[in-house]
């Protein structure tokens, strides 16, 4: 289930006083708890072999990238890195400590997983934000509550949501 929240942009321009949807999220689970999570799934390797191979996978992806390399999950996603820059209307006046503001990490999704697939997937509800990382759900949980809009027509029977979230990064929104 994917929960949103409602805001208003207050930028100047054509959307100013317009209401959009932003996705909320109250959780950021680790590599540690998504090790438990994939152990949970009668994962013939232990907790700590899949956690040992998910720090290898992040590490090596790191050192890859930083080579230049793209690194791709399959069904996942295509992992590369952006540059942030100005440009400049002739080529030799282009300079790296000028014109380059900064790199990006660069993630599309791949295979299986895609845009259209998670619309396709998801069911949506709308829950109340009331700042930075509280989030209130306080819609029913039964099939009652007709109030919340659902994207699709498929429905998703996501994992459990385990404990081990990433209190450094807790209260993140998109």
């Amino acid at each position: 289930m994917i929960r949103y929240y409602l805001y208003q942009w207050q930028a100047k321009g054509d959307l100013q006083g317009l209401w959009f949807a932003r996705a909320a999220c109250d959780e950021i689970l680790n590599l540690e708890a998504l090790s438990k999570h994939m152990h949970s799934h009668n994962c013939p390797y232990s907790e700590g072999t899949i956690l040992g191979v998910l720090r290898d996978a992040v590490m090596c992806t790191k050192e890859l990238l930083l080579e230049g390399k793209k690194v791709k999950f399959d069904n996942l996603a295509l992992f590369s890195v952006g540059i942030k820059g100005t440009g400049v209307v002739n080529q030799a006046d282009y300079s790296v400590q000028k014109n380059i503001e900064g790199l990006r990490l660069l993630a599309r999704a791949t295979g299986n997983l895609s845009t259209s697939r998670l619309f396709i997937d998801s069911q949506l509800k709308e829950v109340k934000y009331y700042g930075e990382g509280t989030i209130i759900d306080d819609t029913p949980t039964d099939d009652t509550d007709n109030s919340g809009s659902s994207s699709g027509g498929g429905s998703s029977s996501g994992g459990s949501s385990d404990s081990g979230s990433d209190t450094d990064g807790g209260g993140y929104y998109e």
